[in-house]
């Protein structure tokens, strides 16, 4: 995403409080991880970057179709 020393992407670590926050959203068995790891995906008109700087595909037509 570019917010990360020379322009690189930001890593950052992920541990059970990361998702912590979304653990009420879901009403069904899934946990709050699974909604972090979704929203977190390279959407539609997103400014994430592959290695090579080229623009990241929307990902989520390559899940459901």
């Amino acid at each position: 995403m570019g917010d990360g020393p020379g322009g690189g992407a930001l890593i950052e670590p992920y541990s059970s409080n990361t998702s912590e926050p979304f653990n009420s959203l879901p009403s069904d068995c899934t946990e709050g991880w699974e909604v972090y790891w979704r929203q977190n995906f390279p959407g539609l008109d997103n400014q994430a970057r592959d290695i090579a700087s080229q623009p990241m595909l929307n990902w989520w037509p390559f899940l459901y179709y």
